[in-house]
């Protein structure tokens, strides 16, 4: 092979599905699948962007989709950074080879995000080696919350300092529409949360919003009052 030809790698998987009689013959059918060696699933509800160490081809992975990589050899260790259009990783993203994924078969880690200002959200990457040879990675976020009281709201984990990463100054004008991804990233604080309306209700400078009572984000309906 020279430089110019590109290497695919693929997984080969063999599954005996029944027995077939032939002249008093007991023959077994196989069904042979040829599949992906690695599996990348974006469960956020926004965009998802990652690159490989050593190829500097950024991938774009739509909401709730799948990409496919044939080209990495997963022999080997690799480095995966991760993004979205308001968060980023500073440090990749190390998955172990195949080999050591065969004898633990599940590996879960919490990976820091950054907003533009610094601010953290803790987003759960899970490596699953289903079958061997074969690793999928699926991203996801502890909670998202969708605002659809048709006022603008900011949130935040009770007792941290700071308001939630990717809320911008225009959600405190208007609502925001997208979804908001959000995990308790503060440690020291409590595991309940906690919103105010937006800058923009209050007009005048007679007055500021205040944090609402803290809730926790299970399967209830509250009942929340602010001012």
């Amino acid at each position: 092979m020279n430089d110019n030809e590109s290497l695919y790698f693929l997984c080969v998987q063999s599954k005996r599905t029944r027995l077939l009689a032939y002249r008093d013959h007991i023959l077994s059918a196989y069904q042979i699948t040829i599949i992906s060696p690695l599996i990348i699933n974006n469960l956020l509800p926004c965009d998802l962007f990652f690159q490989i160490s050593s190829y500097p081809q950024k991938i774009r992975l739509n909401p709730y989709k799948s990409h496919r990589e044939h080209s990495l050899n997963i022999g080997e260790v690799i480095d995966i950074l991760f993004a979205t259009d308001l968060y980023q990783m500073v440090k990749p993203l190390h998955v172990p080879s195949i080999n050591d994924l065969n004898l633990m078969k599940f590996h879960h880690q919490r990976v820091a995000f950054y907003d533009s200002i610094q601010r953290i959200i803790l987003v759960d990457v899970i490596i699953v080696c289903s079958i061997q040879h074969r690793i999928k990675i699926s991203v996801s976020v502890p909670y998202v919350l969708l605002n659809k009281s048709g006022i603008p709201l900011i949130f935040k984990q009770e007792g941290s300092l700071n308001e939630a990463a990717g809320q911008t100054h225009e959600h405190e004008l208007a609502r925001n529409r997208e979804p908001l991804l959000f995990s308790f990233s503060d440690q020291e604080a409590s595991h309940a949360c906690v919103m105010k309306v937006g800058s923009g209700l209050h007009k005048n400078d007679d007055g500021r919003p205040l944090w609402s009572q803290r809730f926790t984000l299970g399967k209830n309906f509250l009942f929340i009052i602010f001012a």
